[in-house]
């Protein structure tokens, strides 16, 4: 049979029964089912933007097409992240002393995995998708404080860690899967912008910080924790 003009192809492509009938002629290959990994940039939004720096990290993921042409799948993925926080300069006055200053910084680490449907549009080289899960997140954070001029190498003048319950994780989201080889294992650049929401968590925060000199200055506060992950990886299909 004498192969398809690349501009018919293309447009064949665009629905799913065409693309099915092409499978069957050998045309294209059955790929139903992909893995991968990325690695991530993770700003935080909304109310939590104020009291976070832009964090990162990484994760994988699997994937199982549910028809034919893989349009519609079943998305699974365990993922962490890093994100610190801005450093706290507290200033104490006592009378006849001169003004001293410790600073506090604080960190969090978050681990979530989560499962939810994806959507891929058909396509030779280029497949867009949006995906939407639910799943839970486990936060775990630690803060310091320190005088301002203190030694690093030193212990700090007190320290604390905070772990909260497991949280109920919600994102969507959506991207590209570009392919970069054919072959019998297909490698394709995935690129992809998400919103993650990871519940209330405590965090640090300017109001958090109690004007105690030798005791424990720092009380977390309970807010919702959210983050935009602008993820950069590789999948294969098979």
């Amino acid at each position: 049979m004498s192969p398809l003009p690349r501009g018919l192809t293309y447009a064949a492509l665009l629905t799913p029964g065409t693309a099915g009938s092409l499978v069957g002629q050998g045309i294209v290959p059955v790929e139903r089912n992909w893995a991968g990994l990325y690695a991530m940039v993770a700003p935080a939004t909304g109310e939590f933007a104020q009291h976070a720096d832009v964090g990162g990290g990484g994760g994988v993921y699997a994937g199982a097409g549910l028809d034919r042409d893989r349009v519609i799948g079943l998305r699974v993925q365990v993922s962490g992240t890093i994100l610190g926080g801005p450093r706290y300069t507290v200033r104490y006055s006592s009378p006849g002393y001169p003004d001293e200053f410790q600073v506090v910084r604080y960190y969090h680490a978050i681990v979530s995995r989560a499962a939810g449907p994806q959507l891929t549009l058909p396509g030779r080289h280029v497949r867009p998708y949006v995906t939407g899960q639910i799943g839970i997140s486990y936060v775990f954070s630690f803060w310091e404080r320190r005088w301002e001029y203190d030694d690093p190498d030193l212990d700090p003048l007190d320290s604390g860690t905070g772990t909260g319950d497991f949280n109920l994780r919600l994102s969507a989201g959506g991207g590209l899967m570009i392919q970069l080889r054919r072959g019998a294992r297909p490698l394709w650049l995935d690129l992809s912008a998400h919103w993650v929401g990871h519940g209330q968590s405590e965090y640090v925060r300017d109001d958090s910080i109690a004007d105690s000199r030798w005791g424990t200055p720092v009380r977390p506060t309970p807010t919702r924790m959210s983050l935009w992950e602008f993820r950069a990886g590789v999948a294969t299909t098979f």
